[in-house]
């Protein structure tokens, strides 16, 4: 998945608290906003691989 940058005027008037909860109904995402209220969605992090079990 790439990097999406959202700019729309909707997005521009998004509160703190709105902005926070489409943040929590989207926690697979990592989402950012920035001064100018631009909206990067990104891909989550790669998963650590597991350590094998000691037998």
């Amino acid at each position: 998945m790439d990097v999406i940058k959202l700019k729309t005027p909707v997005l521009d008037r998004l509160t703190d608290a709105e902005f926070f909860e489409f943040c929590q109904d989207h926690r697979d995402l990592r989402i950012e906003r920035d001064s100018a209220h631009q909206i990067t969605i990104m891909p989550p992090p790669a998963p650590k691989p597991a350590l094998p079990t000691a037998s």
